[in-house]
């Protein structure tokens, strides 16, 4: 190991392979830590008061994304449960005429819940498959630069998928 200036390995063909920083007063590491991580595509390991943390470009930006993520998933879930609301709201008849036919409430119920779950997986599926085709057409058609990769593997894609199963749950056995 060669321990050497940065200028120096930049203009000798090298590459950063470890960084070391020492800071006046740990309170302001956190901030340091955090954008040099996202400055480089380094694992840092941080150690203070014999605690050593993880950081990497990856956790940090899995967090930045949560703030435009849940608004948009908020008024899809209640557009949702309004839709299904209304819908269980439209077909009171048909409920009627399944409880006249002997169908208990518990009966009624589980065939609203068991409907809107299909609808809420199949929607899911529909859209994830949607996203994916929309991104591998842009990037075709060189809308989107080639190196603009979508991760569909995301926490944030479960994370989707069950709050909009979770709304539907809701919606169905609210009513």
């Amino acid at each position: 190991i060669i321990i050497v200036p940065y200028k120096l390995a930049k203009d000798l063909g090298g590459y950063i392979a470890s960084v070391s920083v020492i800071a006046e007063k740990p309170i302001h590491l956190k901030e340091i830590v955090n954008e040099l991580a996202l400055a480089t595509n380094l694992d840092i390991y941080v150690g203070i008061n014999g605690t050593v943390k993880y950081y990497s470009k990856a956790t940090i930006i899995t967090f930045y994304g949560l703030n435009f993520l849940l608004p948009p998933l908020f008024i899809g879930g209640f557009t949702l449960m309004n839709s299904i609301l209304a819908a269980v709201r439209n077909r009171e008849h048909e409920i009627k005429i399944y409880s006249t036919l002997g169908g208990s409430p518990q009966t009624v119920s589980v065939m609203w819940l068991a409907e809107a779950l299909v609808y809420a997986t199949c929607g899911s599926l529909i859209g994830y498959l949607i996203g994916m085709g929309g991104n591998f057409m842009l990037m075709n058609l060189h809308v989107l630069p080639s190196y603009f990769i979508l991760n569909y593997s995301s926490r944030f894609v479960v994370f989707s998928v069950v709050i909009i199963l979770l709304f539907t749950i809701f919606s169905s056995i609210y009513p």
